[in-house]
């Protein structure tokens, strides 16, 4: 939705930006149905990025959450470090773990009592277990809820965005339609520009006429192989209401 407010905003300036000049006034009569929703593209531009995360700097309160976690999880890890460093023997492996939302150290079952804690599991094998060790057992408490504030607040922006479509649907709407009719018709200028187009002139009698008529998938093949259609006229008239075609003519 951002990316297609973007585009119906730079469309209708870049087209007005000619009024001046009076180049292309039917594309203007268009591009001035698109409704002017600066403010809503401002209110929803950066908070979510490619990816689909919410941006840091969505809110004020979701970038000092994050920030707490992150100093949290860097303490987490400085504390567990030191155990590794203490307790080289009891530690399986020096990899820090996270189990059922919580930091937890590998430690070998046999020495499981020289480090105390809240076990989290077992390895397949059973000669490992998870351990979340007791000086780290508080900070894990605080980072639970620091991710429940920061989930809380997630969902406050999501709906704030939702609410300001909501409140601008039909000109969001608008935009679509037009931004719509313009890419139809590029995309038909593209493919004129491409195979040399023109527009056909509708008769008011019963006379049919192609001159150095193609046919344009054809003529699309043959190019890929860098080969060119053989263009044909024909005309059609009260006089010769019936052409055959015959043979290998596509």
């Amino acid at each position: 939705v951002e990316r297609l407010l973007l585009i119906g905003k730079e469309l209708k300036e870049s087209i007005k930006s000619t009024e001046s000049t009076g180049r292309f006034p039917h594309l203007l009569r268009i591009t001035s149905g698109i409704p002017d929703l600066r403010p809503l593209l401002s209110s929803i531009h950066g908070k979510i990025l490619p990816n689909g995360e919410i941006d840091d700097n969505a809110s004020p309160e979701l970038r000092i959450v994050r920030k707490d976690l992150a100093e949290r999880r860097h303490r987490i890890h400085r504390t567990l470090e030191s155990i590794f460093r203490g307790q080289v023997h009891a530690v399986q492996e020096e990899i820090i773990t996270f189990r059922n939302g919580r930091f937890v150290i590998p430690v070998r079952t046999d020495s499981r009592n020289l480090i105390p804690g809240v076990v989290h599991g077992l390895s397949s094998s059973g000669q490992t277990t998870f351990v979340e060790p007791m000086n780290v057992i508080d900070q894990n408490n605080d980072l639970v809820r620091l991710k429940e504030q920061e989930a809380i607040e997630i969902s406050r922006i999501l709906l704030s965005i939702t609410e300001s479509l909501r409140k601008n649907i039909a000109s969001v709407r608008a935009s679509l339609e037009v931004v719509t009719v313009l890419d139809v018709a590029q995309a038909k200028a593209l493919f004129a520009a491409e195979f040399d187009c023109i527009a056909p002139r509708i008769s008011d009698g019963k006379e049919y006429m192609l001159r150095d008529a193609r046919h344009s998938l054809l003529e699309h093949s043959l190019r890929s192989s860098g080969s060119s259609s053989v263009p044909i006229s024909l005309e059609l008239d009260e006089s010769h209401k019936v052409l055959i075609i015959r043979g290998p003519h596509a």
